[in-house]
């Protein structure tokens, strides 16, 4: 039979137990929300890599067909305009001297500023066409796959470092 004091007994949490609560909650987004901020950035720049690989593949075949890469502009190419593919992630895509193709991004992320661009550079090694890619702010490198390094300082050259990996991968 149930006592007087039980009747009165309340049912629910106690003070404590909610603000125990609340912290795990605390805890758990300032951890969650960086990382799915960051997760977002990656899959847009994963996303803009269809437009590039295309770019890269028409590149790729102009040089099959002339065996060499055309001047700059992306009419050389049969390109349209850099302009044309603009969209919600990239400001423009241009094919450069020696048919590097330079993508200019928009603000995807709190260190992914408007100016921010990849340029991903064609080099024939041992009859195979291979691209590198370099980034203007060392900041977005984390967001770009692995091969994507930081912008070499105007007094390296390209042509010093390419010479240096070759030496070091035999």
């Amino acid at each position: 039979m149930k006592t007087f004091k039980d009747r009165n007994k309340t049912k629910g949490f106690t003070l404590i137990e909610l603000m125990i609560v609340i912290a795990i909650i605390g805890v758990l987004t300032t951890v969650a929300v960086p990382m799915y901020q960051d997760y977002t950035v990656r899959s847009k720049v994963a996303a803009s890599m269809s437009a590039i690989n295309s770019v890269k593949f028409i590149a790729a075949e102009t040089f099959a067909r002339q065996g060499t890469f055309p001047d700059a502009g992306n009419k050389n190419y049969g390109l349209p305009a850099k302009e044309t593919y603009a969209d919600n992630l990239i400001s423009s895509i241009d094919v450069l001297a020696s048919g590097a193709i330079q993508v200019v991004y928009k603000k995807l992320g709190e260190h992914f500023g408007e100016s921010d661009s990849a340029t991903f550079t064609p080099a024939i090694t041992g009859g195979m066409l291979r691209w590198s890619c370099l980034l203007s702010n060392a900041d977005i490198q984390s967001y770009f796959p692995s091969n994507c390094k930081k912008e070499l300082p105007i007094e390296e050259s390209p042509k010093e470092v390419l010479d240096e990996t070759e030496s070091t991968d035999s």
